[in-house]
């Protein structure tokens, strides 16, 4: 075993200069105070005083957080002395990796990476895809390419490993290290983390680690114990982009170990015993059992930090603001969580908190550093431009404000002020590294170039190797310099990335043959990498290019490298530009110009035309895609002009025509191009304007080791408010893809045939009117001509894609889990879930949908809007309810549209939760009323079915939803109404509202000013009963329904004629026939998708001696059915009118007859009561 040992002690100080009681809290005042001399001189006290105590991490953690803003930041290495703390040994060796720009002492540096495994990244990472040792491939084993498997060594500039960009090909990773223990090792292991990861040593499961540095810690502590021999470690991790991971060791005393690379030749041998334990860090006196004692508080606030540990800084922070809610420090120490932290919530509520606390600490210097970041977080300019001036005039010495000041010099162009600003900084910290690339911002700026180069070939020839040096010494004009530089990385670090920027090097000093050895190396070590790809690709365009395209090699390579990227935009735009290979397109390309002059399509009654919409898809047997599209639309109107201006194009697209073409012939290409959430929007667009654009974009397999794909589009033929003229998807695809195609093809060309060796799929309209709206009726895709295709992907996959995408949006937070234990309540689950739900749905507001994957449930309660579907699955998972999300659509379309798997298909949120042996569905459209029900609509239908609890538990398709009574489809009314011998009548009225209706009445109410709700009732009566008067209004909650109650006095509600008495104003029933019937004549079926059950219940009390006998209201057809009882009772004249037509679909020959229905119901209904005098 070798130890490393922290620098000795080399420099004795005198004991006046520290003072004996030294602290951590002494420490942080100074900084506040902005006095960081002072603070810095503490610290080493602390330091020197006990190297092992909690004061001693904490202030090592705030020196290496202010590093750059210390002079001389080595003296704490220099200042401990053994024994120390392994937890301060290893925040120590942070400070020195960051000095020397090498991994921290006792890091684990020579690992292995292998994958992709499985398909989807924190999905499959918990269903454990990755395989044992024996089953990887041998190391060595490069990528080569969709299906396969790389396993290589990697060796970053810091110890921490994470996937280099260009290996950035899905799924889950596995890093491993071999090592070898000469001796026993008794010591700790740490861990640090960010994203995803599961954890082996030597075979044995060890942690699952999630979300780690948010949810989970970022650094982990285990004690270990390994006898010796060899060892083997690994982590898989997920998602790629994201997730990292260091480990270091450490002994009890001495600080860090270090553990040679064991070679095994290529072969598992047996690995030597070991054991871990997860432990809390080292660090003894942490005590915050008085949650009084703020300063042990905030203490302890500084040591989890380090740690990475979010949730315990917030806990900490809570009981010191309970504790101390005035003491500045406390919250400063909350707006600076708040501002630095993750921690779920909304940013605008984060930092509507950090801004209330930081008024509250306004006194303390330091508060002005906070409160610029937290405004330059914002975007708030004027803001920062203030605070900033605040700063230099207040604390114009101190480092951290004279680096703002030499930003400001150098963005207003101020030459003098940025020199003098940068000269005080250096009488401050001396010459140091982060002063010299200071400085070099600043010349950069000023534009002073040769002094530029002067500082950076310095920079670079003292200071240690950093692979940002790299970029500054090419773009500085010093290619040769900064492959020197690539040479002596390469000495320590490997990975692609950096053997890749020394080709590019090396090609941009036209070395061509050393690029050529040194890509062959690295295609052999790597693989077939999509970067490596481009430059091998340039260098093969420049071989044929100097063999006048003769040279057989140049060619077979050009050929490889397509052949191995087909879908690698940036390859296949240079091959296309060189005229190496013929667009795929090309044969079936269009001009515009012979389409805009043979168009025949009509221009009436619409604002715009689409004369082109073209698609040619190039499908590749491991699912990726090319898509080509060229569209040409004239704008009729200048609504038309808006519709025009507004184009799709899907994400990364390469454009190859955009332009405006005026009525005149003038092409131009459009100056102002804004990005949209759905492509981008043009500027100078006018009626009589034709807009034409290509681009062409690729499309990913679902997964770089399972060939399938899904279309990028439901591609479209026609649509509601354009008429189209020519429209044409072709698809093209080899032989062997069995392809699963799906559409409404009724109206289309459709072909089959072949071009070189693919098949090709045509699908063609020409002069497509634009389908007018026509309400009830079916959706606009059920009407208009459609395809869609797919192949290598089912159901399954469709939902474990969907439940990859919802596990960082159900990740549960603090507030997630206190929402949960403060609403779950009741006896049984029914009870908890209605009580829980009673409280979101007044929490959180309804948003765009009721499911959106782009805001975590964390984010939508702190918020208070949006997302409540994924807030009450959040919630009910924090709970441990198992829960799945099920996904349906109405019942009319239920089990269609199933042979093409697509996540367009079901798009209805449903929730299905389980408590115990209970099991109740969620629907939240139907807000209270939808625990323990689902809406009628959707009742009876299928639905994919997606388990959030369990990874491993399949999706299914449930073919049919459960049933529910329905009562709340029911429209219920009671009319009571007195007459008196003029005509005039007392009347109260009686509705029954429930769900959304009743949550949205109650709501408005509650915000009307007491003394103005009978006004409210007044303007809603005008509507039913006009003319009423006196208006007043009662509302009763009663379970799940609201009783709305208006009381008024109606004058003239009958007309008194003789003898006769007929009694029109206490009609206040919808007609049917202005909803239902309002058409001539349908082209559409009207689809009916809820029944309309009305039940209308009269009570009149007539003046003394009049009575009635109008015979009941009934009407029977096979549409539907009115039927009323009328019967007279104590000198009241009682009618219970039933309404009931079913849910039904209507095709358009049939339409005449239903609309008939309709008027005759609503002539029944409207019928009035008519009394009669008896004689006397």
């Amino acid at each position: 075993m070798i130890v490393r040992r922290l620098l000795p002690a080399l420099v004795i100080m005198a004991a006046a200069v520290f003072s004996e009681s030294a602290s951590w809290w002494d420490v942080r005042l100074a900084d506040a105070q902005m006095d960081l001399a002072r603070a810095r001189t503490e610290a080493l006290t602390v330091i020197k005083g006990d190297s092992r105590s909690a004061e001693a991490v904490a202030v090592a953690s705030w020196w290496l957080g202010t590093l750059d803003s210390l002079p001389d930041p080595e003296e704490i290495l220099e200042t401990v002395t053994p024994p120390i703390n392994p937890e301060l040994a290893f925040i120590l060796g942070l400070i020195e990796s960051e000095l020397s720009g090498l991994p921290p002492a006792g890091t684990l540096i020579n690992a292995e990476l292998s994958g992709p495994w499985g398909t989807f990244g924190r999905l499959d990472l918990g269903r454990g895809v990755v395989p044992a040792d024996i089953d990887l491939p041998p190391l060595g084993t490069p990528w080569n390419g969709p299906g396969t498997h790389y396993r290589v060594g990697l060796v970053s500039e810091d110890g921490r490993i994470a996937v280099p960009p260009s290996l950035q090909l899905g799924g889950v990773v596995l890093v491993a290290w071999t090592i070898e223990a000469a001796d026993t090792v008794d010591g700790f292991l740490v861990v640090e983390a960010q994203g995803d990861l599961n954890l082996e040593v030597d075979g044995i499961g060890i942690a699952e680690i999630r979300f780690a540095g948010i949810g989970d810690p970022g650094v982990i502590w285990y004690r270990v114990h390994l006898e010796s021999g060899t060892h083997r470690f690994r982590a898989a991790m997920a998602p790629q982009g994201l997730a990292s991971v260091r480990l270091s060791l450490f002994d009890d005393e001495t600080g860090p170990v270090i553990l040679p690379r064991s070679d095994t030749g290529g072969q598992m041998p047996q690995w030597a015993e070991s054991t871990l334990t997860a432990i809390d860090p080292p660090t003894p006196d942490i005590d915050v059992s008085d949650p009084t004692a703020v300063g042990e508080l905030l203490r302890a606030v500084e040591v989890a930090r380090i740690r990475r540990d979010v949730p315990l800084q917030r806990t900490l922070l809570d009981q010191a603001l309970a504790a101390a809610p005035d003491e500045p420090m406390v919250n400063l120490a909350v707006a600076t969580f708040s501002v630095l932290e993750p921690t779920g919530e909304a940013s605008e509520v984060v930092a509507g908190r950090a801004a209330d606390h930081l008024q509250r600490c306004s006194e303390l210097p330091i508060t002005g550093l906070v409160e610029r970041l937290l405004a330059t977080r914002q975007n708030r300019i004027e803001d920062v431009e203030r605070l900033q001036e605040k700063l230099i005039e207040e604390h114009p010495s101190d480092v951290r404000v004279l680096r703002l000041r030499i930003t400001q010099a150098v963005h207003r162009g101020w030459p003098q002020e940025a020199a003098d600003a940068l000269a005080g900084l250096e009488r401050a910290l001396g010459p140091t590294e982060s002063v010299q690339r200071l400085r070099l911002q600043v010349l950069e700026g000023l534009e002073h170039w040769t002094e530029y180069r002067n500082v950076l070939h310095s920079l670079a020839a003292q200071a240690p190797l950093r692979r940002n040096h790299i970029s500054q010494l090419a773009e500085g004009c010093s290619t040769e310099e900064a492959i020197e530089m690539i040479d002596k990385l390469r000495r320590r670090i490997q990975d692609p990335d950096l053997d890749a920027d020394r080709i590019r090097l090396l090609l941009r000093s036209e070395r061509h043959d050393e690029a050529r050895m040194a890509l062959d190396q690295a295609l052999n070590t790597w693989g077939i990498l999509p970067d490596l790809g481009v430059l091998d690709l340039s260098l093969a365009l420049g071989s044929a290019e100097a063999e006048h395209s003769t040279h057989v090699g140049a060619k077979a390579s050009i050929t490889r490298v397509l052949a191995s990227h087909p879908t690698d935009l940036d390859l296949m735009t240079l091959a296309w530009r060189r005229g190496v290979i013929e667009p795929f397109w090309g044969t079936f390309h269009v001009d515009a110009s012979d389409i805009a002059k043979s168009s025949s399509v009509s221009e009436e009654g619409v604002d715009a035309v689409l004369l082109l919409d073209q698609a040619v898809e190039r499908v590749f047997p491991d699912g990726s895609s090319l898509y080509y599209y060229h569209g040409l639309s004239k704008a009729l109107t200048p609504a038309g002009a808006r519709r025009a201006s507004s184009l799709e194009q899907m994400p990364g697209a390469v454009r190859i025509t955009l332009a405006i073409i005026k009525p005149d012939g003038r092409k131009i290409v459009p100056a102002e191009i804004t990005p949209t959430s759905r492509g981008i929007s043009l500027g100078e667009v006018e009626s009589g304007d034709l807009v034409e654009e290509e681009y062409v974009a690729s499309v990913s397999a679902i997964s770089p080791n399972v060939a399938g794909h899904l279309s990028p589009y439901v591609y479209r033929f026609a649509d509601s408010d354009r008429a189209f003229g020519v429209s044409e998807y072709i698809l093209l695809h080899p032989p062997e893809i069995e392809l699963a195609v799906e559409g409404l093809f009724t109206g289309l060309e459709v072909s089959t045939g072949t071009h070189q060796d693919l098949i090709v799929r045509k699908w063609r309209a020409e002069d497509m009117p634009a389908t007018p709206y026509e309400p009830f009726g079916p959706p606009t895709q059920e009407l208009l001509p459609w395809v869609s295709y797919g192949f290598g992907v089912d159901w399954q996959t469709v939902g474990d894609n969907l439940r990859n995408r919802l596990i960082p949006v159900v990740r549960t937070t603090r507030e997630i889990r206190l929402f949960a234990e403060e609403h779950l309540e009741g006896e049984t689950a029914i009870d908890q879930l209605q009580s829980l739900v009673s409280a979101l749905l007044l929490s959180v507001e309804d948003g765009n949908a009721p499911l959106d994957l782009g805001v975590s449930a964390g984010s939508a309660l702190s918020r208070g809007r949006g997302n409540r579907l994924g807030v009450l699955a959040a919630l009910l998972l924090s709970a441990d309810w198992e829960v799945d999300l099920a996904l349906s659509r109405p019942a009319p379309f239920a089990n269609t549209h199933l042979a093409v798997p697509s996540a367009d298909a079901f798009t209805l949120p449903l929730l299905r939760v389980r408590r115990g042996s209970t099991e109740i569905w969620v629907d939240l459209h139907e807000e209270t009323s939808g625990v323990g029900h689902i809406s009628p609509i959707l009742q009876g239908s299928d639905a994919l079915m997606v388990p959030l609890t369990d990874s491993i538990a399949d999706v299914f398709l449930l073919s049919e939803l459960p049933t529910f009574p329905n009562p709340n489809l029911e429209e219920h009314t009671v009319l009571e109404a007195t007459i008196d011998t003029e005509g005039d009548a007392e009347i109260v009225f009686t509705m029954w509202l429930r769900d959304a209706q009743a949550a949205r009445f109650s709501e408005n109410l509650r915000s009307v000013p007491p003394d103005r709700v009978d006004m409210v009732f007044g303007r809603l009566a005008a509507g039913l009963f006009p003319g009423a008067e006196n208006v007043r209004g009662e509302v009763q909650h009663h379970d799940q329904r609201l009783e709305v109650r208006f009381i008024m006095d109606l004058p003239g509600a009958c007309d008194v004629q003789g003898a006769t008495m007929e009694c029109r104003g206490f009609n206040a029933a919808s007609p049917l026939a202005p909803a239902l019937a309002s058409l001539p004549e349908r082209r559409q079926p009207l689809i009916l998708q809820m029944p309309i059950l009305r039940l209308d219940e009269v009570v009149i009390k007539p003046p003394s001696g009049w009575t009635s006998d109008r015979p009941a209201r009934r009407l029977s057809t096979p549409w539907g059915h009115v039927d009323e009882t009328v019967e007279a009772v104590e000198g009241r004249w009682q009618s219970i009118l039933v309404l009931e037509i079913p849910a039904v679909t209507v095709e358009p020959k049939s339409y005449p007859e239903f609309a008939r229905f309709c008027r005759a119901v609503d002539e029944l209904i409207s019928r009035p009561p008519r009394f009669e005098r008896q004689a006397r």
